[in-house]
């Protein structure tokens, strides 16, 4: 399966939003360690793509605000 820019976008939104509403506790921490790796590796190539000029100054500062609220 392919992903395209927004598919993958919305599978980092879901990451983020599940983030906000789960509670820690003994099974979640599984997926809480998970996903907040991915944000993190997610996180990086988002600055490094700003860097390199391929994301717009908004973009930018409005996804690195909802993925650092969660870490």
């Amino acid at each position: 399966m392919k992903l395209n820019g927004s598919e993958l976008e919305s599978k980092y939104v879901e990451k983020i939003v599940r983030l906000k509403k789960i509670k820690p506790g003994r099974f979640n921490s599984l997926f809480i360690h998970k996903a907040r790796k991915q944000l993190k590796k997610r996180l990086q190539r988002l600055e490094s793509d700003y860097d390199k000029g391929l994301v717009s100054d908004r973009a930018y500062t409005i996804w690195k605000n909802m993925i650092k609220e969660v870490l």
